[in-house]
């Protein structure tokens, strides 16, 4: 992460039986970003996200699709200054 300096970090998942490994990445992501003293918003998306999904895999955010998603990610990195 430190390589690229992410603004964001997006996850993009469809299927239902993925959220368990969804939460799993993003742990990992939290821990190597911790350790490089990293904070990057996480994003999810997909056809089967909302906000319950959003909480049970620790993402900061999601969104629905693909043009909302954009749409976030713009507001992140522009809040962000």
């Amino acid at each position: 992460m430190r390589k690229f300096e992410p603004d964001i970090i997006g996850i993009s998942s469809l299927l239902t039986s993925s959220y368990e490994n969804l939460r799993d990445t993003i742990t990992v992501l939290r821990e190597a970003m911790a350790e490089k003293g990293l904070k990057v918003p996480v994003v999810i998306g997909g056809g089967m996200s909302d906000k319950k999904v959003s909480d049970f895999v620790g993402a900061d955010y999601w969104a629905p699709d693909a043009v909302q998603g954009v749409r976030l990610c713009k507001e992140i990195v522009d809040a962000a200054g």
